[in-house]
Formats: C-alpha cells, sequence, structure tokens
C-alpha cells in the first residue's frame, strides 16, 4: 500500500497543538531483537496491514489510538531499519491526538529516516518540530504552515532564525543553493577555539580555570548566536560546527538552537558528526526539560545514561550515528583508568599495558571503551587540533592461517570499512604497508587518506599485536604533516609494553 503524505492539513495541526484530546498509549512489553541490517518482507507487510487498518479521519479516535499503541510496539520491537521503515511509521503516528510520547515518537522516526535518505522525510521535519514542541508547552519555531502567522492570538511563536527556517521549510530548495558556497572561516575559528578548551583533562583544572572555560564558551554561544541571526551560516558543515558549540550552553534555549542546527546540517547532506549532533542535542535538550533522554548520548559521572526507551529503538540510534544502547551503557558503566604518567610515559597498572609517547606531547585524558578496552588521548599545545592516540584491548587478535601479517593485514581492511562512515573518500594506501616487528610483537604501519573540509588528510597508523591483547597507535593529520608524525608513532610503537 502507498504511504500517505505526511503533510498534516491545517485542521490537523490546530487539533494537535491545542490538544485536542489526550489518549495514553500503553508501553509495549516486547525486547528488542539484534539490530537489522535492511528492511525485510515481514516488516512491509505489517506496515501495510497498519495502514490499511488506520482510520481515515478523527472521528474514530479509539480506532487511532489502537493504530498508534501497535506502531509503537512495532518500533520498540527493533524491526524497523530502512529510511522508507521509518517514513512510513512515522506516518502512521501522524495523528496523535496530542498524546506528548506519540508526537515524540514521530518526529523520532522522521530524524532517523532522514538519515537513512528518505525522499520524503526532510519535508515534515519543520511541522512535527513545532509540534512536539507545542506539546512540550514551548513556541512554535518554524511555522511551516504559517499558522501562527495568520492566527498570532491562538499561537505562541518564537520564529526561529531565517537560515534554519530556510532549511527546514524546504529542504531541497536549501541543497540546490548549496553549488559555490564555502565555509564561514569564523565559524572554524570559534569551534576549534572550543575543542581546544576541551583537549584537557577537567578534573585536573582548579576552580579559575573551569570559569575561564565557561566564560568562554558564553562568549562563544554568544556570537554564534549574532552569526546565525545574520544569515552567515552558509554551508551543512557551518551548521554542524555551529550546533556543536552551541551544545555547550546551559539551558533549554541553547540546546533548541543547537538541535535546530544540527538538524539543518543533517538536511544539508551531513552524513558525518552532523547526525551524532542531531541525536546529541536533542538528548541534552529533552534532559534540560526535566525529561528522560532518548539515543542515550549524555554519560556523565554518576553512570550510566538514563533513558526512556518506549517508542524508539536500536536502529534509530545507529542511523543517528549514536551506539546501540546496550553499549551506551556499557560504556557509562566504566570508570576512567588510573594511569601513571612520568617522564613521557603512560603505565596503566591494572593491565601492565605502557608506552613513551613522544617530547612535547602531554596526557589528556583516558576512558574505558568497555570492560576489556582503553583509550588514551594525548595532545600537543602548538597543534590542538591533532589528537595522538592509543587503543588497547585486553583480548587476542583474530588469527589467521596464513600468518600474524595476514592477521594484521585483516584488521586494517576493516579499520579502513568503519574509517569510511567518517569520510566517504577513506582508503588505505597499499604502498604504505610495512609489517616488521616492534618489541618482539607482530606490528603492522600503514596510512589512510582522506579528504576533510576540501583540503587532503592522512591517517598513520600502527597495530601491535601482543599474546593476549593489541594496541592501535594513530593519528590523523593534514597530509602535509604526514611525514614529519610518521616517525613518532614507529617510535612509540617501539616502546609499547604489551602482556
Amino acid at each position: 500500500m502507498t504511504p500517505r503524505t505526511p503533510t498534516l492539513s491545517v485542521l490537523s495541526v490546530a487539533g494537535l497543538l491545542a490538544s485536542l484530546l489526550s489518549v495514553a498509549v500503553p508501553a509495549a512489553e516486547s525486547v528488542p531483537a539484534a539490530v537489522p541490517a535492511e528492511s525485510t518482507p515481514a516488516v512491509a507487510m505489517l506496515l501495510a496491514d497498519l495502514e490499511a487498518r488506520s482510520p481515515k479521519d478523527w472521528s474514530d479516535q479509539g480506532a487511532i489510538a489502537a493504530i498508534n499503541a501497535e506502531t509503537l510496539q512495532l518500533v520498540e520491537s527493533n524491526r524497523l531499519a530502512s529510511g522508507e521503515d521509518f517514513f512510513r511509521a512515522s506516518v502512521l503516528l501522524s495523528r496523535h491526538l496530542g498524546e506528548f510520547r506519540t508526537g515524540r515518537a514521530q518526529y523520532e522516526l522522521l530524524l532517523a529516516a532522514a538519515a537513512k535518505d528518505h525522499p520524503g522525510a526532510g519535508s515534515g521535519l519543520g511541522l512535527t518540530w513545532d509540534i512536539l514542541l507545542g506539546l512540550m508547552g514551548r513556541p512554535v519555531r518554524i511555522d511551516a504552515q504559517n499558522m501562527a502567522a495568520t492566527n498570532p492570538a491562538f499561537y505562541q511563536s518564537d520564529p526561529a532564525p531565517g537560515c534554519i527556517q530556510a532549511v527546514m521549510r524546504d529542504p531541497a530548495g536549501a541543497r540546490a543553493k548549496l553549488a559555490g558556497l564555502v565555509d564561514n572561516p569564523e565559524i572554524k575559528a570559534i569551534v576549534d577555539a572550543d575543542q581546544a578548551v576541551r583537549q584537557t583533562n577537567w578534573s585536573t583544572l582548579n576552580e579559575e580555570e573551569r570559569k575561564a572555560i565557561m566564560t568562554g564558551d558564553q562568549q562563544r554561544n554568544a556570537r554564534i548566536r549574532a552569526i546565525v541571526a545574520a544569515g552567515d551560516v552558509r554551508t551543512a558543515d557551518d551548521f554542524a560546527r555551529a550546533a556543536l558549540v552551541m551544545q555547550h550552553s546551559g539551558r533549554f534555549d541553547g540546546y533548541q538552537l543547537a538541535h535546530e542546527l544540527a538538524v539543518c546540517s543533517l538536511l544539508l547532506g551531513d552524513r558525518r558528526s552532523g547526525r551524532w549532533l542531531v541525536a546529541a542535542s536533542y538528548d541534552r535538550l529533552l534532559r534540560s526539560a526535566a525529561l528522560d533522554q532518548r539515543f542515550g548520548t549524555q554519560i556523565g559521572p554518576a553512570g550510566p545514561p538514563r533513558v526512556d526507551e518506549a517508542g524508539i529503538s536500536d536502529a534509530q540510534r545507529l542511523a543517528l550515528g549514536c551506539p546501540t544502547l546496550a553499549a551506551a551503557r556499557t560504556r557509562g558503566s566504566q570508570r576512567p583508568p588510573t594511569l601513571e604518567d612520568k617522564d613521557n610515559t603512560v603505565t596503566d597498572p591494572r593491565t601492565k599495558v605502557s608506552v613513551s609517547y613522544p617530547p612535547g606531547w602531554k596526557l589528556a585524558r583516558s576512558s574505558q571503551v568497555d570492560a576489556a578496552a582503553t583509550s588514551v588521548i594525548f595532545h600537543h599545545p602548538d597543534h590542538p587540533q591533532i589528537a595522538l592516540s592509543l587503543y588497547y584491548r585486553m583480548q587476542p587478535l583474530a588469527s589467521d592461517p596464513a600468518g600474524p601479517e595476514a592477521a594484521l593485514r585483516q584488521q586494517a581492511a576493516i579499520k579502513e570499512t568503519d574509517r569510511r562512515g567518517m569520510a566517504t573518500d577513506y582508503a588505505n594506501d597499499p604502498a604504505s604497508f610495512r609489517y616488521r616487528e616492534a618489541n618482539g610483537r607482530p606490528c603492522l604501519s600503514w596510512t589512510g587518506r582522506f579528504t576533510h573540509e576540501g583540503a587532503p588528510w592522512a591517517e598513520q597508523l600502527v597495530r601491535v599485536s601482543g599474546a593476549n591483547s593489541y594496541a592501535l597507535i594513530f593519528v590523523k593529520v593534514p597530509a602535509a604533516q604526514l611525514e614529519a608524525m610518521r616517525p613518532l608513532l614507529e617510535t612509540m610503537a617501539d616502546t609499547l609494553q604489551l602482556p
């Protein structure tokens, strides 16, 4: 059956925003299955059945509530996978009778559909965003159907900046205007400064240093607001960078702007940081309104994230560049390791892993990825945007019948595929592979090349395999700096101690 259009009538929007009737939809008692790789004929049939039974008007509100409940149950079963699946489910929930949790689920499904490049999803996001804000008691921002403009006595309005309205009202038209536009260098400079101050371990800062960072955040927020208000946000990267800065806000309106900017980045084609920023800004916005997050992006010192799991799935989280909820909770339950740092040598007392890092670099932070894996980041004060990374896992590397070099090359191929989620043109350089022994351990070095912000970049990687563990040392730099960085990583590999 052909899905209905997501565009709601003026009457239906008025009914929703005025909360004509609140219908409680019971949560499904379902256990999510494994995340599906793609849609299945069985799911298509279930959606078609729901569409066939869905009431055609507002008069049978009991039947609408029943279809909504079944649709939410299908969403929670984690069987939806494609942009078409998410889109069709969002249409089924379009008449949610002013019920917040159902309207919220409709908006989130459209976000996932847009991230999966569904052609119809973007045009409905502005309207459903306004409806969701209305269900939260907030003013209209996009006014996609000009209802606040024509009836200001009924609809409270807080118009989003014009550049945001232009994208969310007409995503296709906004994308068509991107040709020839270049990134705003001031936004890039602001986000570079924003990220530079976050390369230091917060726990090592004194009160004055922390206040200085917060003051800087306020100043950067204010400048981004002024640039956005002036409409000088040009490209998808501009929107994503501005969203990242506005994430470091402190209240609902800042997170709201961050989310709208991130959604615009997504609608303009960003499938890198823009996807995750959509989810992260949304979670922050919900938390600032005393609501539980949905994607599980906000992990704090209190432990695993608290998430409202009703009417959302891991497939949606993955579509927006987030880990599954189980992975996020595992990560949140891990305490950062306590490392010993002396004379440019870092030692993990628990695992007995140690490495000497280059002079001039500083240990920035460490994190426990999961129960077996640790990530350590180093920074240089002269290169604040470059991170030198060490990842180690207390498990042996998968073996290969052809020997250790073949096993390491297989891991390099897997890494290349993984990195294409960051840059679609990412490719390992076949001429760069070098196999040797480092400290008596099998070691493979190689280079990956990709484009970043229109410029050639490179990643140098060195993987070392131990008897009961393995490690990866890597750094991403402008291609011109690769040769200077390569020997630093090789020297680190020679000092690496693995159990």
